[in-house]
């Protein structure tokens, strides 16, 4: 899957559908949980921690523990 900041601030989800940012961040977190492993560089100090925290700002529940 990907998700892609537009410069118009809107996002783009698997090429095609648009949304603003609590609805990207509740389609990322979808396609994220659903996964059966997570990497990247950096993944548990940086980039979930960042989510998770931006997830509580918009008062969406928090991700389940992720394999990565």
């Amino acid at each position: 899957h990907t998700l892609v900041l537009r410069p118009d601030g809107w996002y783009e989800f698997d090429g095609g559908v648009r949304c603003k940012y609590k609805k990207a961040h509740e389609m990322f977190g979808a396609a994220l949980e659903q996964a059966g492993l997570v990497y990247g560089h950096n993944i548990r100090r940086h980039d979930l921690p960042m989510l998770q925290a931006w997830r509580l700002r918009l008062e969406l529940p928090p991700f389940r523990p992720l394999l990565t």
